[in-house]
């Protein structure tokens, strides 16, 4: 938030997280106080309107994902870098 307003996040700051080399997992935190955490490139897509996230299985990130959500930039407010493990959703 600035000023006590909410900013959008931009999709091409999301789309150079994914495409970092060497990626970094990173935490995308929402207007409604969600957090999904992305921890490979390839459980990530976003396009001009729309983040998808792949909600991994509880084998781990080598099994297809469990679930996707779908989130519009509109409700991404931040989107930075985590280490370790997380507790938010998508860990």
């Amino acid at each position: 938030m600035l000023g006590g307003r909410m900013v959008r996040m931009n999709p091409k700051k999301i789309l150079d997280l994914l495409r970092r080399t060497p990626f970094q997992p990173f935490r995308v935190s929402l207007s409604s106080g969600e957090s999904y955490v992305v921890r490979h490139p390839e459980q990530a897509f976003v396009d001009r309107f729309t983040l998808y996230v792949g909600l991994p299985s509880p084998k781990g990130l080598a099994e297809p994902f469990e679930d996707v959500v779908t989130i519009a930039m509109l409700h991404v407010v931040a989107a930075e870098p985590v280490n370790g493990r997380s507790k938010a959703r998508g860990k």
